[in-house]
């Protein structure tokens, strides 16, 4: 795979990373302007987990299914992170800020808005870049001709559950009220 390939690659993860991120963020803050907290369910993946499910439905499906895949891969991703900081952020400063005349949306999107938008670049970055380098290292893997390459994907697909498993009993056993700042 040369760089050119590679970098076309990246373009294409980055447009289906950017719109799977803006589809999350228009639902958080729609469930943000109907509801008062962020529920648990929308901070269970997190970058170990997106990882894990890029690298096996890079492995096992063809391009086409993949990227759709990976849609669906990043807007999850995307709303966990997305999710996990507006809850911590909003439990820490909401009462703050409501006190100090903000209303509820200016708040969310005045404030916390402007917040997340490092948090919805990295996310879109890492998703990207994560997914292009799996397929590059696959497919340099497939061409090798043997059946080696199962055995890397299968050892880092452990890897990666493992570390997403240890990650989130982490985040679930921490102080909720403490700020990632």
């Amino acid at each position: 795979m040369t760089i050119v390939e590679l970098i076309r690659l990246f373009l294409i993860c980055l447009l289906i990373s950017v719109s799977a991120t803006a589809l999350a963020v228009a639902s958080i803050f729609q469930v943000l302007s109907s509801q008062k907290r962020i529920s648990m369910p929308f901070t269970i993946v997190n970058g170990y987990i997106a990882a894990f499910f890029i690298l096996l439905s890079v492995s096992f499906m063809s391009r086409g299914e993949f990227l759709v895949v990976f849609f669906f891969i990043a807007f999850f991703s995307s709303l966990s992170a997305l999710g996990r900081f507006l809850r911590v952020y909003d439990e820490s400063f909401r009462t703050l800020f409501l006190s100090f005349g903000y209303a509820r949306r200016e708040y969310h999107w005045h404030y916390l808005f402007c917040k997340a938008k490092w948090v919805i670049a990295k996310e879109i970055i890492f998703l990207s870049m994560v997914m292009s380098f799996s397929i590059a290292v696959v497919n340099n893997a497939r061409t090798l001709g043997t059946d080696e390459w199962l055995s890397f994907v299968l050892w880092a697909l452990v890897l990666l559950a493992t570390l997403g498993v240890l990650s989130w009993i982490n985040e679930s056993i921490r102080n909720p009220g403490s700020t990632q700042e």
